[in-house]
């Protein structure tokens, strides 16, 4: 009885292929929006706890000088040195 010839199969399958997907836009803002948010949380509770003072809001009288700042600037043409007093 002659001997049959077989193909020796492989017991090693190959690795599956690793597909990455490069980053779109969508996903770039995304990561940058939760980076930021976290920054800023962080950095309110540590300067909370270091006692920092939060930036004074503008009191009216500060909106006021400014208008009146912009108003003289309308009225002398864009002139610093005829509103320099408002500053």
């Amino acid at each position: 009885m002659p001997l049959q010839k077989t193909k020796a199969r492989s017991l090693v399958k190959p690795a599956p292929l690793i597909h990455q997907d490069r980053p779109t836009f969508g996903t770039i803002m995304k990561e940058g929006i939760a980076f930021g948010v976290g920054q800023s949380i962080a950095h309110r509770i540590v300067g909370g706890l270091l006692g920092a003072t939060p930036t004074p809001t503008p009191t009216p009288s500060t909106v006021s000088n400014n208008l009146e700042y912009v108003q003289c600037m309308k009225e002398s043409q864009n002139n610093v040195e005829a509103c320099k007093h408002l500053q």
